[in-house]
């Protein structure tokens, strides 16, 4: 009866540590299988986080206003990395470029049309040449940034989300001085002569780029006291410029502009839509 006890007892030890060391077995492979999903979660997490090297040597270029070489990086990460989560703010800087060249070259058009006088006696063949040139040069400028408008925003409309703070994306880019000095040719705007020479257009052209682009990018990396706020500016004015030859871009734009200030009905850009909406309506 002894002996069987002991056999017993020795059994049931041997069964109870087996089970533990089992338990223990089982217990190391669970903390393995955890750290392993964690490291590869944290892997994947950093891969999705990874910033592609022509968009940080983009915010290098825009922080030196470098602005063609700017575009150029930002180019690449369209071609180079299209599936990156940052496409949308490549998009978004691109677009401010596009925004600030038909700016500064509708700033011009107001120029010319209010210090040109047909006829004056003043102008001669030369100078209405001259005049010639300078609308042809606008028209192009607006055919041309209406047309890469449209792809840009196209793709930003697609992508936005009202509820997302991008801001992350910005936080390298340093904030713009705006002032400058520069011929804003009020003289031949208020007299009607001389007429700008083509030299005078292109520093014209360039210093209001610089000066609405710096704007501009000032405005969307600024982190706004409400979600996208920062966008408000450069959707409406890109609404503005689209509606005529892309009607439903245009209105897809104040739609985010009506979302976005949901909580705000005071809003001036939503009271500013609201207004145009109901005169087409009419």
């Amino acid at each position: 009866m002894k002996n069987y006890k002991f056999l017993t007892i020795t059994a049931l030890f041997i069964t109870i540590l087996l089970a533990g060391c089992s338990d223990s077995t089982n217990g190391e492979k669970a903390v393995e299988k955890n750290i392993k999903e964690v490291t590869e979660e944290n892997t994947a997490e950093q891969i999705k986080q990874e910033i592609p090297e022509p968009y940080t040597k983009a915010i290098i270029a825009i922080n030196n206003k470098n602005w063609e070489l700017a575009n150029t990086y930002l180019d690449l990460v369209l071609s180079d990395y299209p599936d990156s989560e940052y496409l949308f703010p490549t998009q978004i800087l691109k677009g401010s470029m596009q925004v600030s060249q038909f700016r500064g070259a509708f700033d011009l058009s107001d120029i010319i049309i209010s210090g040109t006088d047909p006829n004056s006696s003043l102008y001669d063949a030369d100078d209405k040449a001259t005049i010639s040139r300078h609308i042809d040069l606008i028209n192009d400028i607006f055919d041309k940034s209406i047309v890469e408008q449209e792809a840009t925003f196209t793709n930003i409309v697609q992508k936005f989300k009202v509820d997302k703070d991008y801001s992350e994306y910005y936080k390298d880019i340093m904030p713009f001085s705006l002032d400058a000095h520069y011929s804003n040719l009020s003289f031949f705007e208020n007299v009607g002569y001389p007429i700008p020479s083509d030299s005078d257009i292109e520093e014209f052209l360039n210093t209001k780029y610089n000066i609405n682009v710096s704007h501009m990018v000032n405005e969307i990396t600024e982190k706004p006291e409400h979600t996208n706020y920062n966008y408000l500016l450069l959707f409406y004015n890109v609404g503005l410029q689209l509606n005529d030859n892309n009607p439903k871009l245009a209105k897809d734009l104040f739609n985010l502009i009506l979302d976005i200030t949901t909580d705000d009905i005071y809003n001036e850009y939503r009271i500013s839509i609201e207004k145009l909406t109901k005169n087409s309506n009419n």
